[in-house]
């Protein structure tokens, strides 16, 4: 531990007259510490070498007497040192392990002999082959050791065990994981990583090489910010919760190599495009690309509050100036869209094991492992008895009123997927439509009442869970008991939302959610029935497995309604992470629903008592709804119209008495983006495109 004694000597930093070494020492000059910066060529480095406050030091970070002597002097260390590249190591396999495994066996040693803290640089190449959603304790998956392609990853990661190893012992150390970090003193364009090797072939007039399709995606942080996140880090270290913890830096702005040459070229008026390579032509022998690799950073924002804020298109800018590379009038691009539904499943080693494990054991459909342990899970969670799982919400609908075998007719909203009158008219029922409260955009009790007086066939009515806003079950509930007709929840949009605390209203006759990719809870496609009578329970599940009874001459008319064992175990997944989703989507609605309140814009009323899931965000615009899409695609923000159309638009059902509400509500609400993960940028341009639609004429 550093003692108030040490407090004004200097910060080592290794690898100091690097990319990224000489940053930092620069910025811990700016914040004014001092420095000893180790490298092995100050003469060849990037290091400004007027900058004052710096004790150059020319050695090797594996020579353990100098390191040694150095640390003692020190404050603290931040060790860069070390050798990366694909080239590297692929072709300088030993040197690479050599001067990354003891360059750090030194600095370690030395910084828990001293009593120094030390924050060490990692690599996001320690994840290796996996491609979740990268958090800090997420799998290492790497190769065969034959293959020299891991053998930085593995030097690095042998750092990371001997670190964690020495705080156990007292050590203070923490590592970084860098994501790509570049900037204007990368690597000279044609040498080292991928954006130097574009630069490069501009400077050349070669076309742009895309290895295997330039398919991979990366994310890509500016260095600025890397070096912010690094210093920051390094000098907040100290004995407590940030030892013995890996902590990723980088941008979560993911982007194919495509892409980011598509962008150099635009930026550059580059003439000679692209052409496609193979990884054993370009890197040769061992090469192995990774498809996917991005961030999550969590970690280092709750641990110093940093978040990176340059973003892939500013940071490209000022690489290729600095490089005399920039076009003059280089166009800008168009915003990105934030796209209005975006299915999000936090996938990571434990899903694709469990998907895996299907397929491996020949399990994938008829009542597998994963779908019972789904049923029980939800059924746990959801606070009922039992739950039969569906193929989709759609066969959910089919199923419980195939179960029912009812005659006559069903009231349901027009303001409704199309999904709940096909149900309907499957089963042999006629449709009656009734129009939605003003207010909560779900179906009118009032016009329920009227419709059951005019209709005395009614068999059920089937009201719907709008946007994650539950009916007015109230009221419902003693209508359709007093008229002698069952109630059927549609809940597709309601996995997570409650009223008064509960998830499924006992009062209801059946109850049936929909777990496609777009809901809040996930499968791929999926859907549960809960029915409050146990014989019903029964009748639905024997439905949708073909009407199959034990006594197959007892068999009834039902229709394969099964969910397979791969939705299944996505769907567990889904719940296993739900909570965690809920809150971040309710946050992300309160926020969106303020800035539309701002701007005029009449939101969907909440019912008192009823927490929703934040399932859609939709609103009425204050002005024409064609005018606030309009501007909001200026933005990159899509929108779209939801139920479109409503049923009672529909041709077939002929003439339908009007529904003013319903057309109302329809002809002037635009969905807007809501998801399960969404970064503050993309709230934050939500917010002023929301704020510039109640400024519209």
């Amino acid at each position: 531990m550093t003692s108030p004694a040490n407090a004004t000597l200097p910060v080592l930093v290794t690898g100091g007259a690097g990319f990224l070494g000489s940053q930092v020492t620069s910025a811990l000059v700016a914040a004014g510490r001092s420095v000893i910066a180790l490298d092995v060529r100050h003469a060849q480095g990037k290091l400004d070498p007027s900058l004052q406050g710096v004790e150059r030091v020319e050695g090797d970070v594996r020579d353990d007497a100098l390191v040694d002597r150095l640390v003692a002097r020190s404050e603290r260390v931040i060790h860069l040192a070390g050798i990366a590249g694909v080239h590297d190591y692929l072709q300088r396999a030993a040197e690479v392990l050599d001067v990354n495994l003891m360059g750090s066996r030194a600095v370690l040693h030395a910084a828990h002999r001293h009593h120094r803290a030390v924050l060490f640089a990692s690599t996001s190449e320690a994840y290796g082959k996996n491609t979740d959603d990268l958090r800090e304790d997420g799998d290492t998956v790497l190769g065969p050791t034959s293959n020299a392609r891991w053998v930085y990853a593995v030097s690095k990661l042998a750092a990371e065990h001997l670190a964690w190893a020495l705080t156990r012992e007292g050590l203070t150390a923490a590592a970084v994981r860098y994501f790509n970090a570049y900037g204007p003193h990368i690597d000279a364009p044609g040498r080292g990583r991928v954006i130097s090797q574009f630069l490069g072939a501009v400077q050349e007039g070669r076309p742009l090489e895309l290895v295997d399709g330039g398919h991979a995606v990366r994310c890509f942080c500016y260095v600025d910010d890397a070096v912010e996140a690094t210093v920051a880090l390094a000098l907040a270290l100290k004995p407590g919760p940030l030892v013995g913890r890996p902590f990723n830096i980088g941008n979560r702005e993911p982007v194919t190599m495509r892409q980011l040459a598509e962008a150099i070229i635009r930026l550059t008026g580059h003439q000679a495009g692209m052409v496609d390579t193979s990884g054993l032509e370009f890197f040769g022998k061992g090469f192995e690309d990774i498809p996917r690799r991005v961030p999550n950073v969590s970690a280092i924002h709750e641990a110093v509050g940093w978040t990176a804020r340059t973003n892939l298109e500013d940071g490209l800018r000022a690489t290729l100036a600095a490089w005399d590379l920039l076009k003059a009038d280089a166009p800008r691009p168009a915003p990105p869209v934030i796209p209005v539904i975006r299915p999000f499943y936090d996938a990571d080693s434990a899903l694709f094991d469990k998907i895996r494990g299907a397929f491996q054991e020949g399990r994938t459909t008829n009542a597998g492992p994963h779908v019972t342990a789904l049923e029980a899970e939800s059924a746990a969670w959801l606070g009922v008895d039992r739950v039969v799982s569906v193929g989709s919400g759609a066969d959910g609908l089919e199923a419980s009123l195939l179960a029912l075998g009812l005659k006559g007719a069903a009231i349901l909203p027009s303001f409704t997927y199309i999904a709940t009158l096909n149900a309907v008219e499957r089963a042999g029922l006629r449709p009656v439509l009734a129009d939605i409260d003003p207010n909560t955009w779900t179906i009118d009790p009032d016009h329920v009442a009227a419709l059951l007086a005019a209709n005395p066939d009614v068999a059920v009515v089937i009201p719907v869970n709008v946007f994650g806003v539950p009916p007015d079950l109230d009221r419902l509930v003693p209508l359709a008991k007093a008229a002698g007709a069952t109630l059927l929840l549609d809940a597709a949009h309601a996995a997570g939302s409650s009223h008064d605390g509960k998830r499924v209203d006992p009062r209801v006759d059946l109850t049936v959610f929909s777990l496609h990719a777009t809901k809040v809870w996930p499968s791929i496609e999926g859907g549960l029935v809960v029915a409050g009578d146990p014989a019903l329970t029964a009748r639905v599940a024997t439905v949708r497995t073909h009407g199959l009874a034990p006594d197959l001459r007892d068999s009834i008319v039902g229709f394969n309604g099964k969910l397979d064992e791969i939705s299944a175990a996505t769907a567990r997944h889904g719940l296993a992470h739900l909570e965690r989703t809920l809150e971040r989507r309710r946050a992300y609605d309160a926020r969106l629903r303020a800035a539309l309140v701002r701007a005029g814009w009449t939101v969907q009323q909440v019912p008192h008592g009823v927490v929703t899931n934040g399932q859609n965000l939709c609103a009425i615009a204050p002005g024409t709804m064609e005018s606030a899409r309009d501007t909001l695609a200026a933005h990159g923000i899509a929108t779209r119209r939801y139920f479109d159309p409503p049923l009672h638009q529909l041709r077939r059902l002929g003439d339908v008495p009007a529904l003013p509400v319903t057309d109302h509500v329809w002809s002037r609400s635009l969905c807007l983006p809501l998801h399960s993960h969404m970064d503050d940028a993309t709230l934050s341009r939500m917010e002023v495109a929301i704020a510039e639609t109640g400024r519209a004429p």
